[in-house]
């Protein structure tokens, strides 16, 4: 029953008979039995052989796919023998938690407000002024504060055009069933988010399929993959809209260049990087086929659905936001960026921590911004599903140059060496930079919390998600248009295409 729950899949295994095999042997004890299966263990201990010690699988002999399976064993009652770690293993692994994000970005928070930092002063006095330019924003955009959550599917609908509802209609008209739908859209909302990183001022994309209208920045590319999408660029199946490993792994960097119409007048920073990104896509779902298998060989994103859904046991329309967490980050790792060289993604080591703690991985603040966003935009196609991720308010505020750069041009973040932060292009390994992204995470927070005080809100009606959309991010890049030409943030990033 539990494989059944787990893996969609009837146990046709008799284990009652396997201590069979052992009494044949003539074995009476075993001294050490590495299984984490209670039914094993209960068939050979009711056989009247003697079991003196059960252990675990050491972590460095568990494939990186096999964790996700491992994680819904457990939580499903299987018995909880999780692999057997180092101390470094277990600090490493954490840095994949949503909480440690939070944690290592509050303690750069604290040594800041100590002025205990190398490259940024923090000025809270500078909180309510943000706080006002922020609901201004909001109040601008959204009269009724009724915001949508911080989602790629906002840029969709660029121009006032809800092109995801006119997708599904064409898709209902032609017979596409509600799971279908909802494959498709995860399809599409990974593949969008995974090539939004800045686009830089000089690039643009002309919607021929739509008057014409030139986007630029994150709408360019939320349009861009879209058309991309619809003509079947990313699917195998001419006749289907999909994302799958067999035509990722075909498409080359070429027609990706054509499609995103770059030419030496209107080029694309970090375009190597997006098109690398898609084949590591490729790679990563055939090597987590638990995830991304449809039972047939056809991996996509999408089969995520079916993921979920199995995990939910179809007895509640609510599951937490670190079930998808845990897949995204199990089975999408090689595929977000590894800067640092040391497989920990999105996460780089600051002084000031290994100053407080030399353990290894302590001094490393990590922050998976494209894993967050990517949790925040897949909210939505299964909300469509009817289901609904609870503990949301795990996920943190996205360090991205649009929120750090609106807490720097409003004064709540001032380089200590201005002539060393501004008209730089940094790395993101660059510790200003990592100080910049932690100080933005936490500020976030206290932003919130401030923005809920002055409009009698809270955490239950405007979440994180609502207060990005509606007010950080959106101020961030009105703010960058008002002080320089073209709106790039106040801190230039060396853009990868796989991080910013």
């Amino acid at each position: 029953k539990m494989t059944e729950k787990i893996a969609g899949l009837v146990d046709a295994r008799a284990q009652e008979l396997m201590p069979d095999v052992f009494h044949w042997l003539g074995v009476k004890q075993i001294d050490e039995l590495l299984s984490m299966s209670k039914d094993k263990h209960e068939a050979i201990v009711g056989a009247g052989i003697n079991v003196v010690d059960r252990v675990s699988l050491p972590e460095e002999m568990v494939p990186k796919g096999a964790y996700v399976e491992i994680s819904a064993k457990i939580s499903s009652g299987y018995n909880n023998f999780q692999p057997r770690q180092t101390e470094e293993d277990k600090n490493r692994r954490q840095l994949f938690t949503l909480e440690c994000v939070r944690e290592r970005c509050n303690k750069i928070l604290s040594l800041g407000l100590d002025n205990e930092l190398k490259h940024f002063h923090v000025d809270m006095k500078r909180l309510e002024p943000t706080v006002s330019r922020v609901v201004h924003t909001m109040k601008r955009k959204y009269p009724d504060f009724d915001i949508p959550t911080h989602s790629r599917w906002r840029q969709f609908e660029a121009g006032d055009v809800d092109r995801i509802s006119e997708l599904n209609q064409r898709w209902t008209r032609y017979n596409v069933d509600s799971l279908e739908r909802t494959r498709r859209l995860v399809d599409l909302t990974t593949i969008s988010v995974l090539l939004d990183a800045g686009a830089g001022k000089n690039w643009h994309y002309t919607d021929h399929h739509g008057g014409e209208e030139v986007f630029k920045r994150s709408e360019g590319l939320a349009i861009s993959s879209l058309d991309m999408f619809q003509a079947c660029n990313f699917s195998s199946d001419a006749g289907s809209p999909q994302v799958d490993a067999i035509a990722l792994r075909k498409l080359s960097e070429d027609d990706l260049a054509i499609a995103f119409q770059i030419r030496p007048d209107n080029p694309l920073i970090g375009f190597t990087g997006r098109y690398e990104m898609l084949q590591r896509l490729a790679k990563a779902m055939e090597a987590n086929p638990q995830l991304f298998d449809n039972g047939e060989g056809v991996f996509r994103p999408g089969n995520l659905v079916d993921y979920v859904l199995r995990e939910a046991h179809g007895q509640s329309s609510s599951v937490s936001i670190r079930l998808l967490w845990q897949a995204i980050m199990d089975g999408l790792q090689d595929v977000f960026p590894d800067s640092s060289g040391l497989h920990i993604g999105d996460a780089y080591t600051h002084y000031a921590l290994h100053r407080k703690d030399s353990a290894p991985f302590h001094d490393v603040v990590p922050f998976h911004k494209l894993a967050q966003w990517l949790s925040y935009s897949l909210a939505e196609p299964f909300d469509q599903l009817g289901i609904r991720f609870v503990h949301s308010w795990l996920l943190t505020g996205l360090a991205e140059y649009r929120n750090g750069g609106l807490l720097v041009d409003m004064g709540m973040l001032k380089p200590k060496r201005p002539e060393e932060v501004f008209g730089k292009n940094l790395k993101v390994t660059d510790e200003r930079v990592v100080e910049w992204r932690a100080l933005t995470i936490s500020l976030l927070d206290r932003l919130a919390v401030a923005i809920w005080d002055r409009l009698g809100e809270s955490e239950q009606t405007m979440p994180m998600g609502r207060i990005l959309e509606g007010g950080t991010w959106r101020a961030g890049r009105e703010i960058a248009a008002e002080k320089r030409p073209g709106g790039p943030p106040p801190i230039e990033i060396d853009s990868t295409g796989d991080v910013f």
